[in-house]
């Protein structure tokens, strides 16, 4: 909110007791109220599975052909949906993760939804992996200090997921789905660390001693068998 406000934009708040329900229904009615605006119906519109079909996985295809497991959490599916899709195409024995938090009243926007969604499809889902909030956050506080790259909370959540294979798979990709400045108004952010810090500082160097991580794809974290990382 406080980004959006920074590009000079109106904030309209739908009841916070409605969730997405209300605020996709504020969203549905503004559009007919403001004219030439566009409403982008995000979670039924069939153009967002394809673009990921069409453009992020082949990205993924050419970058990492031998490609072994894609981690990545949802909230509208398009990019679950048309990344597995062609992946699967491209190779039937990649196993794709599909990320959930563990809560259902959790604090992280955007990677579930109770709005219906015309599209979802599991039918390429190989494994669900439930994430404890708090290890996203602990995840993001961690990468940031240590490696100064501010990652979203949505990207917490599958890297944390991610974690928990790096001696079972050579060749993975997670998508880093946002990056932090989405998440300015989450106080959650900026209270101290409250975990074993030694724990998941042993889980990421795990992860960065056995896998190189790089932005090459748009918002994507291709990460690759290797004796060194960077960013």
């Amino acid at each position: 909110i406080k980004l959006i406000k920074a590009y000079g934009a109106n904030i309209i708040y739908s009841k916070k007791e409605e969730k997405m329900k209300g605020a996709i229904k504020k969203a549905k009615l503004l559009a007919k109220q403001i004219n030439n605006s566009f409403y982008v119906d995000q979670f039924n519109n069939i153009n967002n599975e394809k673009a990921h079909y069409e453009n992020t996985a082949k990205e993924i295809i050419n970058d990492l052909p031998e490609l072994d497991a894609f981690f990545v959490s949802y909230g509208s599916y398009g990019t679950i949906n048309g990344c597995a899709k062609a992946l699967k195409e491209h190779n039937s024995n990649i196993k794709v993760h599909k990320v959930i938090l563990s809560n259902k009243n959790h604090s992280i926007p955007g990677i579930y939804s109770n709005s219906k969604i015309n599209h979802k499809c599991d039918d390429f889902i190989d494994k669900i992996d439930k994430v404890v909030e708090e290890k996203a956050y602990n995840i993001v506080k961690e990468i940031a200090f240590n490696d100064g790259v501010f990652i979203g909370l949505s990207s917490g959540v599958n890297i944390a997921a991610c974690l928990k294979y790096t001696k079972q798979y050579q060749n993975v990709v997670v998508i880093a789905s946002d990056g932090g400045e989405r998440y300015l108004s989450n106080e959650k952010l900026y209270v101290n660390l409250n975990y074993e810090k030694e724990e998941i500082i042993k889980d990421l160097k795990n992860l960065y001693n056995n896998f190189f991580i790089t932005d090459d794809l748009d918002n994507t974290f291709l990460i690759k068998l290797q004796f060194f990382c960077a960013f």
